[in-house]
């Protein structure tokens, strides 16, 4: 700076030097005087000065007023200057703990002798913003997901400061407010720093927050940009509201970006759910081809967990103590009480005892039974209360090379990360069950099994239920339609099983409403029967006395393992099946009843055990063809038994069987005492011999006849039978021998007679012999036997 001027003959003239020091210290300069005229050599004037450190200063020291009116104000301001080194060079000034500075100060008026003194008051404070850390790492990050982070800003001034992040770079994003705000004094803020890399590659930025006052504030961040080989089509799954009992699926993929190249491959990828989640991801893992997708569906389920249950339901229990004692301090002489029934807690043993019994002991929720009437309670009371639920749960899904020569390897900076927010609202449904699997058990093929199901509302509109479609050709079915139900009110849904072959099913049902849908899980077992019965092929009845009876017994074993149905069926009695059905029926009674009696004629029996079937024979007239057929057949109409009833029934207390039939095996309804008097005293009887050749000579051949004597419920019966054969004289010539001759039969007992062949040697070959004998049986009445005996020799045996 320049100074210049005149100076007049013999005249002297000021010049001014302004000594301003900004450091303190001694100073020195050399200021040079020149002169226009030439002869005028230079004035060189050397200026020193020292510099003192004032800790409180002012940048005007004169104010000039001007020219100033009587009765009127004119003011300026003085500005006063401090710096940070207040503490320490002006500690009689300045209280480092209140930061309020004290500084006296003189005003010197031109031409007044006293000076005018003032003192000069001001709270100090710093405008520094401190970081809680200086640098960030955001680690590595991937291309296809933000990586966020929160540093904490402080306003270490005793004044608002307001401050905003500039020049941030596109890849990263700084909230809340975008990075503007305003900080309190002693405030402290989370400043969300979120990093977006758009490649990959090393990221190293500088983050400037700047404030009102125009001060910088700088931090240091760092990041690791990845692309891996696996991408989401979708990092955020937001659901929309789903009640409890309900579930929501989003659908993504999980795709292979590198499609050809070196580092094209086959991937794979593990979803890694949380255990107790109401989070399901289907598939969890899998494998995606160079250039493929893999489709993925992510169920929300919201449900109530049994810990949170059996806690309602102890509080409820603990309720309904505390109740209960109120009232017996209140009415403690009441004579009318209202009795209770205390809920019951299963202990360690057998017993059961009142959950009040010990005053000790409080209840826990291990007391608590899943499915029990006090959990379906507190379940129910849950679900009324319900109030909207909102969770957040990122889910990483780590993916890895498909290399099978080794075990895979899951790279963490490749790791992807799924997040989901999951809302859950109180449902308008209620399911009365404790669990939404209906369990059929084990159920026979061809039996058909109801379940009752019921739903109820809980919302305070109508609802209009609706139901998916179940298989047509499977063994479930709905049997009732679905109806509008109002507020409170419940639906009964009848579900029938019916299976028609053995094996495993599972089918969902899902009733829905327009708030939400409850799914059914419906699961069964069909098993083949498999009963055994003690008797094989058929029942036979010796011969009866008519209008009296004798049963026998056979047993079917149920080898399976549930109980079986059975009933028992007779072929006469089925008079609404094919004509074939009676080809084996027999003579029946006159009287219309069955000649055949079962008992029982159905039932049911457990697994591993056995039912006794008791089959009387009971005729109404003498016959010897009695017959029936026996069929026991289970629910699903499979016969597993087959037997055929033969009986037989005299009029007397003696018979004879044996020989070669002579009658029909099937006889008219019309009883025979119609067209005869009622009384036979002789019968026939025939016995077919025949002989072989054997070594050139016929062999003897032999028949038999059995006299039977009938052990009779009357007591006027005669005891025992007796037999004797007469007229045998034109028998013995024909070679025919018989023993024994004669003989007795004891009630319920009978006896063989054999008749024995012996062709003579000179008998020609294809002879017939024909003898006849009288046979005389003394029971209760005599009746004579004509025996006709006739003989042969085969020719295609002679040698």
């Amino acid at each position: 700076m320049a100074y210049e001027g005149d100076v007049g003959p013999f005249m002297s003239v000021k010049i001014p030097i302004i000594f301003t020091p900004t450091i303190p210290g001694e100073a020195k300069l050399d200021f040079q005087i020149m002169f226009s005229q030439p002869g005028c050599e230079p004035i060189v004037v050397s200026v020193c000065g020292v510099a003192e450190s004032a800790p409180v200063w002012v940048t005007k020291p004169n104010i000039d007023l001007k020219i100033c009116m009587y009765d009127r104000l004119y003011q300026d301001s003085i500005e006063v200057q401090s710096r940070q080194s207040l503490f320490a060079d002006a500690k009689s000034f300045f209280n480092k703990d209140t930061g309020v500075l004290e500084v006296p100060l003189t005003v010197q008026v031109a031409d007044q002798v006293r000076p005018v003194l003032f003192t000069v008051h001001a709270v100090v404070t710093h405008s520094d913003l401190l970081f809680d850390r200086t640098e960030v790492d955001f680690g590595h990050c991937s291309v296809y997901e933000s990586s966020q982070t929160s540093v904490r800003l402080t306003n270490c001034s005793l004044l608002p400061q307001e401050f905003g992040f500039v020049g941030i770079p596109k890849f990263i994003d700084v909230q809340p407010n975008d990075g503007f705000g305003t900080l309190l004094p002693s405030q402290s803020m989370d400043i969300y720093l979120i990093f977006s890399a758009s490649k990959a590659g090393e990221y190293n930025f500088t983050l400037t927050c700047k404030t009102g006052i125009n001060r910088d504030f700088l931090l240091s961040c760092h990041a690791t940009g990845v692309q891996p080989a696996l991408k989401l089509s979708d990092c955020l799954v937001e659901f929309g509201g789903t009640a409890l009992g309900d579930r929501t699926t989003a659908v993504l993929y999980v795709e292979n970006q590198i499609s050809s190249g070196p580092e094209a491959a086959a991937r794979l990828f593990a979803f890694s759910v949380p255990d107790s989640s109401d989070i399901t991801i289907t598939p969890a893992s899998g494998r995606v081809l160079p250039g493929q997708r893999c489709l993925v569906q992510v169920t929300f389920s919201p449900t109530l967990t049994d810990d949170v249950i059996k806690a309602e339901a102890v509080r409820r229990r603990k309720e309904f103590h505390t109740d209960a004692s109120s009232c017996q301090h209140t009415q403690p002489d009441s004579k009318s009480k209202i009795e209770t029934p205390l809920p019951l807690v299963k202990d360690q043993g057998s017993k059961v005892t009142p959950a009040n019994s010990s005053p000790i002991r409080s209840p826990s929720p291990a007391d608590v039974q899943a499915g029990s009437f006090e959990y379906l309670a507190a379940k129910a009371s849950l679900l009324r209360s319900f109030t909207e639920r909102r969770t957040r749960h990122v889910i990483s899904c780590f993916t890895s090379t498909s290399d099978t020569s080794e075990e895979p390897r899951y790279s963490p900076h490749e790791t992807l990360n799924l997040e989901l927010r999951c809302p859950a609202v109180r449902p308008a449904l209620l399911l009365i069950s404790d669990s939404h699997t209906i369990h059929f058990s084990q159920v026979a093929v061809g039996q058909k099994v109801l379940k009752k199901v019921i739903i109820q509302n809980i919302s305070s509109e109508f609802v209009k239920l609706t139901s998916s479609l179940l298989d047509v050709n499977g063994p479930f079915s709905v049997l009732n339609a679905m109806r509008p139900i109002g507020p409170e009110e419940t639906h009964v849904l009848l579900i029938a099983f019916t299976p028609s072959v053995a094996k495993k099913y599972y089918e969902t049902l899902e009733v829905s409403c327009s708030q939400m849908s409850l799914e059914i899980a419906l699961c069964a077992e069909a098993v083949d029967p498999i009963i055994t019965c003690s008797h094989g092929g058929h029942v036979d009845f010796d011969y009866v006395p008519e209008n009296e009876s004798a049963s026998q017994v056979f047993r079917l074993q149920n080898l399976s393992s549930l109980d079986v149905r059975f009933s028992v069926l007779l072929d006469s009695q089925r008079l609404t099946e094919a004509m074939d059905s009676t080809a084996h029926v027999g003579t029946q009674n006159h009287s219309g009843l069955s000649v055949f009696r079962v008992s029982p004629s159905g039932g049911a029996i457990s697994p591993a055990a056995a039912a006794d079937i008791t089959v009387t024979f009971h005729p109404d007239h003498e016959s010897l063809h009695y017959r029936d057929v026996l069929r026991v057949k289970l629910l699903n109409k499979q016969t597993v038994c087959v037997l055929e009833l033969r009986g037989s029934s005299c009029r007397h207390n003696m018979f004879v069987c044996g020989g070669d039939p002579v009658e029909d095996c099937s006889e008219s309804l019309i009883p025979s005492h119609i067209y005869t008097s009622g009384h036979q005293d002789s019968k026939s009887l025939l016995l077919t011999f025949r002989s072989e050749y054997q070594e050139g000579k016929a062999i003897a051949t032999a028949r038999k006849l059995h006299v039977g004597c009938v052990l009779g419920s009357k007591p006027a019966t005669k005891k025992t039978v007796e037999f004797v054969w007469e007229s045998l004289s034109p028998v013995e010539p024909q070679s025919f021998r018989v023993a024994p001759m004669q003989g007795s039969v004891d009630a319920g007992h009978r006896r063989p007679i054999t008749i024995t062949w012996m062709p003579s040697s000179g008998l020609a070959p294809n002879a017939v012999v024909q003898a006849c004998a009288l046979l005389t049986v003394r029971g209760d009445e005599t009746v004579v036997y004509r025996v006709i005996m006739t003989a042969h020799t085969d020719k295609n045996t002679a040698t």
